[in-house]
């Protein structure tokens, strides 16, 4: 919310991108996010010289200061995950997860992406997540904001042997 009122979203989550890029590159750096045994006192020293040599802004140095203060450094991939949705949001990106048995093609996804284009607003766009799930067997399930639509083979499977068992 501080970056929004700023103005400065895309600095933030430049400035995050690139605490997590370091968190994944460095085993030590990211052990040292998730270590509940360092005192406060430390770990904030030591997070602000990190900060400090990645010139981030100081809505990101004060982010993670409130985060260290309140032990929950540890979280850092989870608020990640869910500041990666809010910025897409506000970029007016509609994530869809399109989970298939198999890697679709580019060919595929398109005539996919077309397909769904009728379902966003005015100024949305889509991100594209692909899952594979061999278990699915073929087909695909397509979720698009809260829109789940479920085309996989094994699903079909599944009505059909509940078909047969109520007839008998």
């Amino acid at each position: 919310m501080a970056g929004q009122k700023a103005g400065k979203l895309d600095v933030l989550d430049k400035d995050l991108m690139q605490v997590y890029k370091l968190a994944t590159e460095s085993d030590d750096f990211a052990q040292f996010l998730r270590d509940p045994s360092i005192p406060k006192s430390q770990k904030s020293a030591a997070l602000q010289e990190v900060l400090n040599d990645a010139k981030v802004s100081d809505i990101t140095k004060n982010f993670f200061m409130v985060l260290a203060e309140n032990n929950r450094l540890n979280l850092f991939d989870k608020i990640m995950g869910t500041f990666g949705e809010l910025m897409a949001a506000a970029r007016g990106q509609v994530t869809c997860t399109i989970t298939s048995a198999e890697v679709l093609g580019k060919k595929d996804l398109e005539d996919i992406k077309m397909g769904l284009k009728n379902m966003l607003k005015k100024g949305e766009s889509l991100l594209i997540r692909q899952k594979v799930e061999p278990e699915i067997v073929g087909g695909i399930i397509v979720q698009i904001a809260d829109k789940y639509i479920d085309l996989s083979i094994r699903t079909r499977v599944k009505k059909i042997e509940q078909l047969i068992l109520e007839t008998v």
